[in-house]
């Protein structure tokens, strides 16, 4: 090998090694300048919000602010939930999750076929008026939610068939009925002579507390075949409420479901009282027997 060679390659390995190392130097003062820098603008800026009153924090480590950033969220988080826990148990379940209800109540709609016991409920509820309906098959039912004496009540209204056929499904529903309204045509003395039978049904199947509404139906028609005032008289003798209506004029129909559920509602016990008194319905007479009871009333 050459000597001239070698000590060439040499000198190229000093030359190379020389220039790696003023390159390093040259790094680290790049670095350390970049950090002078940094850090007198963080000093002016510190001292910039200590002259305005405002404290500035140091910097924290980058993995240090993502836990205490996930701290914070946490404690957020159980604060909100015993917020919640705490305002959840001052406040009724239904009351926080959902619209207020003070009570729910089911009432039935019962009477012969083709009374307008269809057409009295949607009048009610939809605010509509069919004038061909199809006959109700069975059973069906409608919701609506009223304000009455300062209580927000749901109504769940059952409308039955009035086919014998279906006494046997209908007569399930008279158990947990609130309300029972009893309607008849008063273009149709045969509907009105039934509301025994209906009546009958009621004190078989019903509870002892549930109110009775008695109802004629279609009283925007001319040919009127039933004597209001005696079907007031027999109504109003037993405790029931009476109304002649009309679905098709919307005569009354509000006002049946309104006196109803007022009714009901001074029947149900308050919680001051301890020992409150319900009204126990009284078995019920025929029509035709109305004479003959009150002379008994008189006598006895």
């Amino acid at each position: 090998m050459d000597f001239r060679s070698t000590a060439a390659m040499a000198e190229i390995t000093a030359q190379i090694g020389q220039n790696l190392h003023d390159v390093n130097q040259n790094d680290t003062r790049q670095q350390t300048k970049r950090q002078k820098h940094l850090s007198r603008k963080q000093k002016d800026e510190t001292e910039q919000l200590q002259n305005t009153g405002v404290s500035y924090p140091p910097r924290l480590p980058r993995h240090i602010e993502i836990q205490v950033s996930f701290n914070l969220l946490l404690n957020k988080h159980v604060a909100y939930s015993t917020l919640f826990r705490s305002v959840a148990g001052r406040c009724p379940r239904q009351n926080f999750f959902s619209p207020s209800v003070d009570y729910k109540m089911q009432m039935i709609i019962i009477g012969d076929r083709h009374v307008g016991k269809t057409c009295f409920l949607e009048r009610y509820t939809d605010h509509r008026f069919q004038q061909e309906s199809k006959s109700t098959v069975g059973i069906d039912f409608r919701m609506k939610t009223v304000t009455v004496a300062g209580q927000r009540v749901r109504l769940q209204i059952w409308d039955t068939a009035g086919q014998e056929r279906f006494n046997s499904i209908t007569t399930a529903y008279y158990r947990n009925a609130r309300g029972i309204i009893l309607i008849y045509d008063v273009t149709n003395p045969e509907t009105y002579l039934n509301i025994s039978k209906w009546l009958d049904l009621v004190h078989e199947y019903a509870r002892n507390d549930a109110e009775v509404a008695i109802v004629g139906n279609k009283a925007d028609l001319p040919d009127v075949q039933v004597n209001p005032l005696k079907a007031r008289n027999f109504a109003e003798k037993w405790g029931y409420l009476f109304y002649e209506t009309s679905a098709k004029e919307s005569l009354n129909v509000e006002t049946v479901f309104v006196n109803l559920v007022y009714k009901i509602l001074k029947q149900i016990p308050q919680p001051h009282e301890r020992n409150p008194r319900v009204r126990r319905r009284e078995n019920p007479v025929t029509l035709e027997d109305d004479t003959e009871q009150n002379q008994r009333s008189k006598c006895c």
